[in-house]
């Protein structure tokens, strides 16, 4: 059922993520190595801290054969006659019928990870597994990640497992942002073993207590133990105070309460340094609402010249959103500083999001742009979002031209060309949410994108902070939920020149003097 469902996913990111690893590290010379071979203590201490990162039972490597499987590395807890390097285990004894066409066919499969109950290698207990498999260069399968999950003891309720998922999806998005391992097992590994542990407890005395304010990470996993921790001492409360046929309600009103608290803490940090040194203004606002709706907005400096503006939204509601937007947050700054292309990095937030969102018919429509401050223009791929409305100085405001791509998840490959649009001293750009055109005119009536357009011609005069308490004013009663972002550009730090001349042929070497200064 629902637990089934989250553990495998969870063993399915695990073997995915190792299997990944060895893709990209090890392919080509995998069956050459030997089991004392630095190369080979290397792969065993990083797919170690993915064990223990992920939270997985066992993470084994085997080498595939015509009737067998060679064990090559084999991570396991602590069990009986564990499973040894150099072991041979036949596939009738694996109980693993699914993996068989993936090295049957070897290239012209198209699983990358395929899923099935366990073979029984651990007594006395049950376990969910994942297989992915890895394959090199030529597309010939060379060895299989096999990820085992625990699931004894837990219990069938629906909430406890959705502390898990919660506490895996942190977990797999944390641990791919590649930092330093001393810095990982600090700051990220640790805080949330606590909070998997403390999750576990819930599952097994039905009690959240023992969240303590003790994680200091001062970033998401600090803010879902906090809210944790509120949510436990409002259930305690709860408890002692409704019958048992309330539970559910009081159930469904912390995690509301979950929700606002995860959606506010991903508020991101204004970028001062940026904005000062490359004379832009930027301002924003977010009003969410009881039901938490899918809306997001984030920015952050990629490096010293360049800042991510990005807006998403989704139309789940509640928890489900809050956690969706939290994990394509944090997909997308990481691949947004992983060095990728502008392009590149779209396609594979893409796809991963294609792999994560439980349902591709509610995929996330979201605007990506990069701000060069040495340039003074901005980069950006527009997913199915609203168009930025964009104001040149002096003239009237119009739709940023933004070729529209499918919704980010809703297709697994897509291949993005992004655009540009350089600014000049005095230019606005204002991205917007569905919110915003909810909000009645000065008629009562919602607004519509014309209307929004012509509203913010009629006050072009205006500055940008008079323009935010303008929009801010439409909302009488505060309570409409928006996501708003409004840039300036204040100062181009740029020489610019005029060559006037005769389209003739003896004024092409004026030209091109020109152009080379």
């Amino acid at each position: 059922g629902t637990a089934a469902t989250l553990y495998w996913k969870r063993a399915q990111g695990a073997a995915y993520i190792s299997a990944n690893y060895l893709k990209t590290g090890f392919t080509d010379e995998i069956k050459s190595m030997t089991r004392n071979s630095e190369d080979y203590d290397h792969m065993v201490q990083r797919l170690t801290v993915f064990k223990q990162a992920l939270a997985v039972h066992d993470l084994i490597v085997y080498i595939p054969g015509t009737d067998s499987a060679t064990v090559y590395i084999a991570l396991q807890s602590d069990e009986p006659d564990p499973l040894e390097y150099g072991n041979i285990i036949s596939y009738s004894e694996q109980v693993i019928e699914a993996l068989l066409p993936v090295l049957q066919n070897g290239i012209t499969s198209d699983e990358t990870t395929v899923l099935g109950n366990s073979h029984s290698g651990h007594s006395g207990s049950k376990e969910i597994s994942a297989w992915s498999a890895v394959k090199d260069a030529q597309g010939t399968v060379v060895a299989v990640v096999e990820a085992d999950i625990d699931t004894a003891g837990l219990m069938g309720t629906a909430f406890p497992y959705m502390l898990l998922m919660m506490a895996a999806y942190i977990i797999i998005v944390l641990v791919g942002r590649g930092v330093q391992l001393a810095f990982t097992k600090r700051m990220v590994i640790r805080p949330i073993q606590k909070l998997t542990a403390r999750a576990v407890d819930f599952v097994s005395d039905d009690q959240l207590m023992g969240f303590e304010n003790d994680i200091k990470t001062g970033d998401e996993i600090q803010t879902l133990n906090e809210a944790l921790g509120q949510m436990s001492r409002n259930i305690a409360d709860y408890a002692a105070r409704q019958a048992r046929n309330a539970a559910s309600e009081e159930r469904a009103a912390a995690e509301q309460k979950i929700a606002a608290r995860m959606q506010h803490g991903m508020t991101p940090f204004r970028p001062e340094d940026f904005l000062r040194k490359y004379d832009f203004w930027l301002d924003s606002r977010f009003v969410a609402s009881p039901e938490v709706e899918g809306d997001s907005y984030d920015y952050f400096a990629l490096d010293d010249s360049r800042m991510a503006v990005v807006l998403s939204s989704i139309s789940t509601t509640g928890l489900a959103a809050a956690v969706q937007l939290l994990v394509a947050r944090t997909i997308i700054r990481s691949q947004l500083l992983s060095g990728r292309s502008f392009p590149a990095a779209v396609a594979e937030i893409n796809r991963q999001l294609y792999e994560q969102l439980p349902q591709h018919d509610d995929p996330l429509r979201v605007f990506v742009g990069v701000l060069d401050g040495r340039s003074h223009s901005l980069t950006y791929i527009d997913a199915d979002s609203n168009a930025p409305i964009l104001m040149r100085r002096g003239q009237p405001y119009s739709f940023l031209p933004c070729p529209p791509y499918a919704p980010i998840g809703q297709v697994e490959n897509v291949s993005y060309q992004e655009h540009r649009v350089e600014f000049q001293q005095g230019d606005r750009l204002l991205w917007y949410s569905d919110g915003v055109l909810k909000m009645p005119d000065e008629n009562g009536q919602p607004l519509d994108v014309e209307k929004l357009k012509k509203m913010l011609n009629d006050q072009r005069a205006a500055s940008p902070e008079e323009l935010m308490a303008q929009l801010d004013a439409l909302d009488k009663s505060g309570s409409i939920p928006r996501a708003v972002v409004l840039l300036e550009c204040r100062q181009v730090n740029r020489k610019r020149g005029q060559l006037r001349v005769e389209p003739q042929p003896e004024n092409i070497g004026q030209v091109r003097e020109f152009a080379r200064k």
